[in-house]
């Protein structure tokens, strides 16, 4: 993707004056990480600010042993909210980030002094910011809830639903116990033994690195997506 391609997919390129458009486009520089590669860790100061045009992000916290936490992910026609906050308040990334896997993340990039002026000066960019911050506020409350109040079970099951649509309803997906784990923030070996109780009761289908759904309506059963009724005596975390 050359960058008129990549500032093509947002709004706030499109929309913008002529001479916001301008210099957006003037000053792009396309890079490209491979699939998989941390992008930013924890600590790190914000170098670039970028604006996606294929493959994702995953932003997540680590607690220094074998627990992370997904707090959000970051798509084509998406720009990172934690990077803008730090160019805007000058500070240094308070979570790490690595490229989702299926494909390299290619996207244009501006410097943090660049984005501090052009948010200053033209109201279209601190338009953009200020939805981003909301969208992202939303999405973390909503995260503080689930983390809070829904049980793992619940969680896995939604989570596994949420990728089935996403892949097109596919009805397999190649993801580890681990993955699973890193995505809802809970220990593997505890993923493992509900992934085990879901698959007893016929919704799901295990294999090594995949899970396959079985059974639509008995996982939205287990999560929360339908009035029949599960025990919760069976899944305790």
């Amino acid at each position: 993707m050359n960058k008129l391609q990549i500032l093509s997919i947002f709004d706030v390129f499109n929309n913008a004056s002529p001479a916001l458009r301008q210099a957006m486009l003037d000053e792009a520089r396309v890079m490209e990480i491979a699939a998989g590669a941390r992008v930013f860790n924890e600590g790190d100061a914000c170098q670039v600010v970028p604006f996606i045009g294929s493959g994702g992000v995953r932003v997540f916290k680590h607690n220094g042993g074998r627990r992370e936490v997904t707090l959000y992910h970051v798509s084509a026609g998406d720009s990172c909210v934690m990077t803008t906050s730090c160019v805007v308040n000058h500070q240094n990334y308070p979570a790490s980030a690595d490229a989702t896997p299926g494909g390299p993340l290619i996207f244009v990039y501006y410097t943090p002094q660049q984005m501090r002026e052009w948010i200053e000066t033209f109201p279209e960019m601190r338009a953009h910011v200020n939805a981003m911050m909301h969208k992202r506020m939303v999405h973390l409350l909503g995260l503080i809830e689930e983390l809070t109040f829904t049980r793992m079970d619940r969680r896995i099951a939604s989570f596994l639903l949420q990728k089935f649509t996403g892949s097109g309803f596919s009805q397999s997906l190649e993801i580890t116990h681990g993955q699973i784990a890193d995505e809802l923030g809970s220990a593997r070996e505890v993923v493992s033994r509900l992934l085990k109780e879901l698959e007893k009761s016929g919704a799901v289908e295990l294999g090594r690195g995949r899970v396959r759904m079985t059974n639509e309506n008995m996982l939205r059963v287990y999560a929360g997506q339908s009035s029949r009724y599960v025990s919760s005596s069976r899944f305790s975390d």
